[in-house]
């Protein structure tokens, strides 16, 4: 298995940073791991890689970790997501280092979970939901490695009988050592439930189904939409690496357009849109470089209280205010009752009014 971290989408501009290698038998259980960084060279690092980016100037180069990977290949077959982009980033990059890499069997799980698994889309982080995996992808090339390795048992079982390759794996892997001092750094916060299940629901692009590098870009794209946050300096981080390219800026704004009309229907066959799920489609909107896209949806008004007494504990309810307390009453000094005076007193006894003479 096989999960890669890149500068961008060139592989003659751009730069693998960060390599993770498992080795795992056919039932999925892993056997090896190894990651390493990679020193980015001249390559400018993305926005969204800034967590490490204090950690790549010490990385050692491709060339020094180039022979290291090729004995952790040898004898076996190449599983990665998108494996179309890691194979021209690794030729590219071994060519420089003036190796010769022999050929290895190879599979894409991008490429058979379109014929394995019925979701909607075939991104790995949608694929890794569907199979139960709680791996963020994303987060590490490391990750993203478990997160392939959890389908591998699935579409083994449903073409591995079916699958041929045009060559052989030769060779005995050697020790899963990598020269890296230290294990890549997790970054980004954890996704946010709402979002990582809307985007599972999205339909795949036509565009992504046609170009690996198109289909790399969305998945860089909804990794850092799913943090739930306003994110424009990553997103245009994205589109110019996307740009230098070769793709014209209409040509991604189509592509950003579609994601997020894919939300929208998403969104709607997902359930009720709430206020705060509203806040999230505007944030996506808005990191995309579209603010505008949502603001024909309005924000439903909310349940009314439960009346005082309904039993319904759903919401919190105001108490009903206690009564007045009763006005002072006067008191009677011959019987001591409340409500009179004592000289409208019933139980005192009045005689005939004496008449008072002159003092």
């Amino acid at each position: 298995m096989a999960g890669y971290t890149t500068t961008g989408f060139t592989p003659v501009r751009d730069r693998l940073v960060a390599l993770g290698v498992l080795h795992v038998d056919a039932e999925g259980r892993i056997e090896g791991r190894s990651e390493a960084l990679l020193s980015p060279g001249a390559a400018a690092i993305p926005p969204h890689l800034a967590h490490l980016a204090g950690r790549l100037p010490e990385a050692p180069s491709f060339a020094r970790v180039a022979p290291h990977l090729l004995r952790l290949l040898e004898g076996r077959v190449v599983v990665a997501h998108d494996a179309e982009v890691l194979e021209s980033f690794l030729d590219a990059h071994l060519m420089e280092a003036g190796i010769l890499a022999p050929s290895l069997p190879a599979l894409c799980t991008h490429e058979l979970g379109r014929a394995t698994f019925p979701t909607r889309n075939h991104r790995l982080s949608t694929l890794a939901r569907h199979v139960g995996s709680d791996v963020v992808v994303g987060r590490s090339a490391v990750d993203d490695a478990h997160a392939v390795a959890a389908l591998l048992p699935r579409i083994l079982a449903r073409h591995g009988a079916t699958l041929t390759y045009p060559c052989a794996a030769v060779g005995d892997p050697s020790a899963m050592v990598l020269p890296t001092g230290r294990a890549p750094v997790a970054g980004g916060d954890a996704p946010d439930p709402w979002l990582a299940d809307l985007f599972a629901r999205t339909s795949g692009l036509a565009r992504e189904l046609n170009d690996a590098r198109v289909a790399r870009y969305v998945d860089v794209l909804v990794t850092v939409l799913l943090r739930g946050q306003l994110v424009p300096e990553e997103v245009r981080g994205l589109t110019r690496l996307m740009v230098a390219a070769g793709y014209g800026a209409a040509e991604l704004r189509q592509v950003q357009e579609r994601l997020l009309e894919s939300m929208r229907r998403a969104a709607f066959e997902h359930g009720r849109i709430r206020a705060r799920e509203l806040r999230h489609l505007r944030a996506c909107a808005a990191s995309v470089g579209i603010p505008g896209y949502f603001d024909d949806l309005i924000p439903p008004e909310p349940e009314p209280a439960p009346e005082p007494g309904s039993g319904s504990f759903s919401r919190p309810v105001r108490k009903p205010l206690p009564p007045a307390p009763p006005p002072q009453l006067p008191r009677c000094g011959h019987c001591l009752g409340v409500g009179h005076y004592t000289s409208s007193c019933p139980r005192r006894e009045s005689g005939p009014v004496q008449a008072i003479g002159p003092v």
